[in-house]
């Protein structure tokens, strides 16, 4: 006679299998828990991050608006004038400090009005009217400076 010999747990074996069982299903319950939670943070942090690039691209596009409409001033008028160009460089400044100065924007105010510049000193006697176009070249000086160590125009004390 074959006998087969079937292995009937013994009730320590049992108990621990459910002692094991009683510690997978909450430890798995508790990892998952924490899981979500930290999913959570994942999507909080990206869905912040979507925001602020969204944002900055708006800067950006309004921005580049603004230069092309000077583009367009420049290349088929109407010409802008120092005081638009004022307006416009000193609006830019004042809205986007940091892509001001990360772009060098004040370069677009040095190509917009070395021509207006140029043309306004046309004809002028320094001789005769030494002070002539200073408030011009004040208020330049302020707006085409970007920072202390700009290469655009440089502080007199900084040379």
């Amino acid at each position: 006679h074959t006998h087969i010999h079937v292995h009937t747990p013994t009730h320590a074996h049992t108990r621990t299998h459910t002692h094991t069982l009683a510690c997978i299903v909450p430890c798995s319950l508790q990892y998952n828990k924490d899981l979500i939670v930290n999913l959570s943070h994942e999507r909080a942090s990206l869905e912040q991050d979507v925001y602020s690039e969204q944002l900055r691209i708006e800067k950006l596009s309004e921005i580049l608006q603004t230069v092309e409409m000077c583009e367009t001033r420049l290349a088929v008028g109407p010409p802008l004038n120092l005081k638009e160009c004022e307006e416009i460089l000193s609006t830019m400044q004042t809205k986007y400090p940091a892509e001001y100065k990360s772009h060098v924007l004040s370069a677009i105010g040095v190509a917009l009005t070395f021509p207006l510049i140029k043309n306004l000193l046309k004809g002028w006697d320094m001789l005769t009217k030494p002070y002539f176009a200073l408030d011009v070249f004040q208020t330049w000086r302020e707006i085409l400076r970007e920072t202390e160590s700009s290469h655009v125009v440089p502080s007199p004390d900084k040379r």
